[in-house]
């Protein structure tokens, strides 16, 4: 069944990104690390990375997938309506450029990774990212060291929040450019 799954749904990269009203978290990850990581990354950077993407760099395969916002009831103020924006921005611009977008809401990102929503904050997620991947040789973390980067080198802040992102979805596999009854409803997936 895991053979057939991993047919079905190919491992990919994914651009995940947590985003912000001026800046946002971003990874670039492939399956077993962060290829580019950036914490605050400025918006219109972002949009310009997916140009650099699509003209320079092998994506294909590829997916973006944004941390959605989810309404708890409460009343926001105009920094979530700033931040609603720029997701659709990315989106816009992705689809744009011919790659598939997936919005990952942050209750399926501590769903999967902590098996609970509540009581599941960044500091959670933080360590279950951080104990997903290993260390390199003589170093103490994932991220290990300058000389010897490892598979999370780069990944802090916002980017570590991009990377649950990423993780959450190539690990449940959920692809948009392979369903078979069309776009997967509780992922939020737009395809090409």
């Amino acid at each position: 069944m895991e053979e057939e799954r991993q047919e079905m749904y190919p491992a990919s990269k994914v651009l995940a990104i947590d985003p912000g009203t001026t800046h946002s978290g971003v990874v670039l990850y492939d399956g077993t690390s962060a290829i580019w990581a950036d914490a605050a990354c400025e918006n219109s950077v972002v949009c310009d990375y997916m140009q650099d993407m699509q003209d320079q760099f092998a994506f294909g395969g590829g997916v973006v997938a944004i941390e959605d916002m989810e309404s708890f009831g409460l009343r926001v103020g105009k920094e979530v309506f700033k931040t609603v924006r720029w997701s659709g921005r990315f989106e816009e611009q992705a689809i744009c450029r011919g790659f598939p977008v997936c919005f990952v809401k942050r209750s399926q990102v501590k769903m999967f990774l902590c098996h609970k929503t509540a009581g599941a904050d960044d500091a959670a997620i933080r360590r279950v990212i951080m104990d997903r991947f290993l260390a390199p040789e003589g170093t103490k973390s994932a991220k290990g060291t300058k000389a010897n980067p490892g598979p999370l080198f780069g990944v802090t802040g916002h980017a570590m929040s991009a990377m649950a992102v990423a993780v959450t979805f190539l690990e449940t596999r959920r692809a948009p450019w392979m369903p078979k009854n069309g776009p997967d409803p509780a992922c939020g997936c737009v395809g090409q």
